[in-house]
């Protein structure tokens, strides 16, 4: 018998505090660092606001290094994304530190942030969805990521990482947007011993 997690906004939170907690209570030994890049391994982000789209050919230039995307082809949304521990040091606008870029519904996203973009395929979820009268549903849940491919700063810690959701979508059918709230926590490859 298959269980059912039932996830509500209270639970999101708390998975995103301990989530930071874990982040913020590493061990020096266990927490990697890339002193002259200024980056620091694991790292957390959060996706926060309204997705809107990418037009053909509006994607960034040199499609930020990347080969498996095409951030150009009219099928992207993109969303701020804001530092919340390690990893990025660099803000930009009003705070936030890059870009995420999706497909919504489709298997492989993109990070834009200082130094370096990533893009990672999701390989597992718990989620729970709930449907609307007025056609709106509000998805929530965790997200399991593996990156498979980084450039900048990131390409020698990320390739082969992973990536660890706790994430809020909503639909509003009245406005006819996404409107995300996840925290991603970003961690290198694991080493067998």
């Amino acid at each position: 018998m298959k269980t059912i997690k039932k996830f509500t906004f209270v639970t999101m939170v708390a998975l995103a505090a301990m989530l930071l907690l874990q982040t913020s209570i590493t061990q020096a030994g266990d927490r990697d660092s890339d002193d002259d890049q200024g980056i620091d391994i694991p790292f957390a982000v959060l996706l926060d606001g309204i997705f809107k789209p990418v037009p053909v050919g509006g994607g960034p230039k040199d499609n930020l290094g990347l080969t498996q995307v095409d951030l150009s082809d009219g099928t992207w949304s993109k969303v701020k994304m804001y530092p919340v521990s390690g990893g990025p040091g660099d803000e930009g606008e009003n705070g936030a530190a890059g870009t995420f870029y999706a497909r919504i519904g489709r298997g492989i996203v993109a990070y834009d942030l200082p130094r370096g973009a990533f893009t990672a395929t999701f390989t597992g979820a718990d989620v729970e969805r709930r449907n609307d009268p007025d056609g709106s549903w509000t998805q929530e849940g965790t997200f399991r990521l593996v990156i498979v491919e980084a450039t900048g700063v990131y390409q020698q810690p990320l390739a082969g990482g992973h990536i660890h959701m706790v994430d809020v979508l909503k639909w509003r059918a009245g406005e006819q947007n996404f409107l995300e709230y996840c925290f991603c926590h970003v961690h290198r490859k694991l080493v067998q011993p």
